[in-house]
């Protein structure tokens, strides 16, 4: 006669119970170092006083009615180097920079608020939107969530 056979006892697998993803969120980032501030140093400070000279440019030439054809190409000079800057230094164009630099352009445009400082006060505006804290929270946010668990 046949021995029935005894049937292995299986053991109950021990899993860790899986945490909130907030938990989980808040322990990845507690990690991870502050992100470096951009536009910082003599770079920075070279293109505000090239930003500071073309102000002063607008200003000069647009009292002097005769010389405001000379702005045109000048402005696209130096903006165009201004982008090239802020694309070396990392910069992420997002909304805020780009209707930023849109709104200093139209504005220089413009022939009484050409006399201003536009250039610069745009300048450091996007520096300022680089380096707040409340936007690098706002960057580890949209980093941090993964998408597809």
């Amino acid at each position: 006669m046949a021995q029935p056979q005894e049937k292995p006892k299986l053991q109950p697998v021990r899993r860790p119970i899986p945490q909130a993803a907030n938990d989980n969120f808040s322990a990845a980032n507690d990690n991870q170092k502050k992100p470096e501030k951009k536009m910082q140093g003599i770079g920075f400070w070279l293109i505000v006083v090239i930003a500071l000279f073309k102000d002063f440019l607008d200003f000069v030439l647009t009292l002097t009615v005769l010389l405001i054809p000379i702005i045109i190409p000048l402005t696209f000079l130096i903006g165009f180097g201004v982008w090239t800057y802020l694309y070396l230094q990392g910069v992420k164009m997002d909304t805020r920079k780009v209707a930023t630099m849109a709104t200093g352009f139209f504005l220089d445009a413009v022939p009484l608020f050409g006399a201003l400082p536009i250039f610069t006060v745009t300048l450091f505006i996007i520096k300022f939107l680089e380096n707040s804290e409340h936007a690098q929270k706002l960057k580890l946010l949209a980093g941090g969530v993964k998408k597809g668990a």
